[in-house]
């Protein structure tokens, strides 16, 4: 009995000493040069404080996504790879590494992640996806990675979602799809000391992608700095906030000391009306191969963007700096320039080129560029756009409007535009009355992300929402609880929208996203409106739109051709009453439209089927 009991404490004292375990190797469980998965597994799962993953003969061979744990460090040893398997990762939104909702984790040593990315980009072997990351974060805090390599992933390097007080240093982001790092939404980021090159293979293809997909998300005190950006097929840096708004959290990002070299962008912007600062301080801007820097949509009432102590050596056709309108609906600017010098492989060239000025001016743009040895004022174009006559280019809200149309029923099926992405649809409905929505999708194949939609009431309060595929013809309801318009906001990955009830239609108080196939839509003109105003734009400089404007009696009185940079179909009324005008369009892959003035801006399949203000 003495010996059992002896047998029994031995081993209960081993037990507990392998579960206190302070550092521990994950070869304990031994190394399958075909398939490590479970043995990589096992030693995340395992407690310890310190995982050390040894370089082997062989990389450690992942058959499916690893889950890394809280509260430990994994230390790689040099050249120690892990690599995914050949013929895995069949779900497109797996990653080679994941942690989620865990805190306190710190990986560093000089290992190598490694995906397949030529396999990805093969149809015959994957389904087309832009994830496949090979590092991700997901609701995490207080995360280090230090000294790793991330490469030919089918998505990003590594992927940063609601993860706050993350440190990024001396990291290699090399030759991955999508991007080197996406960073979604973050307070408290470090990215220091790193590379990040030859991102190709899916848009936006930049180093780093500071990109919010939700008003509510952050880039809250973001700090990159000591970097290098060299020969990503897109922006060196990509900055596309124009899914916040004013009221989101306010913008903060310095880009410090930080070399650019040989991308298609140096700097690529996109933004709405959201607040902050975002600063380039001392950077170099070297040799970009279409533009140094891309800004789009910059608003002068939004975050402040300034350059100082930065030099840029420029060549191409496009000017250094380019100031886009895109999808901006005021006045531009908010830009700031302090020693700021541009060395242009073609002398004489303006340094900052707005390509918005007959739209919106140009205001709160400061300091100037030295450009070979010229000065160029940002206080000169300010007083030129300060000195032009625009158009008014301001949407009217969208209330209290009733349809044209006294019928309770239409034929359904009327598909003129095809949208892509998010877009509103606009639906009168009286209380009581159940509305059938028809969406046919043809974007992607059954693989493709699912459609989603929102209902929400007259006051504006949530009423209905769900998901719909993202191919074939599908139909939704919902029955109205008051009476007036109701608002859909969804995601149509391609596809046209169309409804069983009169006064309905797509907003374009915003950009309205449109996807090739176009038509007549028609929109109604209050009597008090003396000027029409449509804005019509291509997505890309090879994504251009046709459109044409026409009088209540068909006629033509205005037409863009081939448009890629903002342009406006704009008419003068002299006789001024209620009328019901159209517009025609059609593009070249992607392009978008807007209604200004006093109009209300929705478009609808028929005369019949407009909305027009309710008679007071």
């Amino acid at each position: 009995m003495r010996f059992i009991v002896s047998i029994l404490l031995v081993s209960a004292a081993v037990f507990t000493l392998c579960a206190a375990e302070e550092v521990l190797r994950a070869d304990r469980w031994g190394f399958d040069p075909a398939d490590a998965t479970a043995q990589l597994q096992k030693a995340l799962d395992s407690g310890a404080k310190k995982i050390i993953i040894p370089k082997m003969k062989s990389p450690w061979i992942a058959a499916k996504q690893l889950r890394l744990p809280g509260n430990c460090e994994i230390v790689f040893e040099d050249g120690a790879e892990i690599m995914a398997k050949e013929g895995k990762f069949q779900n497109r939104v797996e990653m080679l590494l994941l942690g989620r909702g865990i805190s306190g984790l710190k990986i560093r040593g000089k290992g190598i992640l490694t995906m397949r990315r030529a396999d990805y980009r093969d149809p015959k072997k994957y389904t087309r996806g832009e994830w496949r990351h090979t590092l991700g974060f997901q609701n995490c805090r207080g995360i280090e990675v230090r000294d790793l390599t991330c490469r030919e992933s089918g998505g990003d390097g590594i992927y940063i979602l609601h993860t706050d007080d993350i440190l990024i240093d001396n990291v290699k982001c090399v030759r991955n799809l999508r991007q080197g790092i996406s960073v979604i939404s973050s307070r408290n980021l470090v990215i220091r000391n790193s590379l990040f090159a030859e991102t190709e293979g899916m848009a936006p293809m930049a180093g780093i992608d500071f990109e919010p997909n939700y008003r509510n998300e952050k880039l809250e005190n973001c700090l990159v700095e000591n970097c290098r950006f060299v020969d990503n097929a897109g922006a060196g840096i990509c900055i596309a906030i124009n899914n916040l708004r004013a009221d989101s959290t306010p913008i903060g990002l310095t880009v410090r000391n930080c070399v650019f070299s040989g991308n298609k962008w140096s700097l690529y912007f996109n933004t709405t009306d959201v607040k902050g600062e975002m600063r380039f301080d001392h950077c170099k801007f070297l040799a970009p191969t279409v533009e140094s820097m891309r800004i789009t949509a910059w608003n002068a009432d939004g975050c402040s963007l300034i350059f100082k102590d930065c030099e840029v050596e420029h060549r191409g056709k496009c000017h250094p700096f380019e100031l886009y309108p895109g999808s901006a609906e005021g006045p531009l600017g908010n830009i700031h320039f302090s020693n700021v010098t541009v060395k242009d492989s073609q002398p004489g060239r303006e340094p900052f080129k707005y390509f918005g000025m007959d739209l919106f001016p140009l205001l709160r743009a400061t300091g100037e560029i030295e450009a070979d040895g010229k000065k160029y004022p940002m206080a000169a174009l300010t007083a030129e756009s300060a000195g032009k006559k625009l158009p008014v280019l301001k949407s009217v809200p969208v209330k209290d409007l009733v349809p044209v149309s006294t019928a309770k029923q239409i034929a359904t099926g009327k598909a003129v535009l095809r949208t892509r992405g998010r877009m509103e649809y606009i639906q009168y409905a009286e209380a009581g009355e159940t509305v059938t929505i028809t969406v046919q999708a043809a974007g992607g194949g059954k693989e493709a992300a699912p459609g989603r939609y929102t209902v929400y009431d007259p006051a504006g309060k949530k009423s209905a929402e769900g998901t719909f595929r993202s191919a074939g013809r599908q139909q939704f309801r919902f029955t109205a609880k008051s009476t007036g318009l109701h608002r859909l906001k969804m995601s149509v990955p391609i596809g046209f929208v169309t409804s069983d009830r009169p006064g309905g239609g797509l907003f374009a108080g915003r950009r309205l996203p449109v996807n090739a196939i176009g038509g007549r839509m028609y929109f109604f003109v209050p009597r008090h409106v003396e000027e029409i105003v449509v804005r019509v734009a291509g997505d890309s400089a090879i994504e251009t739109a046709d459109a044409e404007l026409l009088d209540p009696d068909g006629s033509v009185v205005a037409k863009v051709r081939k448009v890629f940079l903002p342009q406006l179909l704009h008419w003068k009324r002299k006789v001024l009453r209620d009328e019901i005008w159209s517009i025609r369009s059609r593009g070249v892959d992607d392009y978008n439209l807007t209604l200004f003035g006093g109009i209300p801006p929705v478009l609808s399949d028929s005369p019949e089927n407009t909305l027009r203000p309710a008679e007071r």
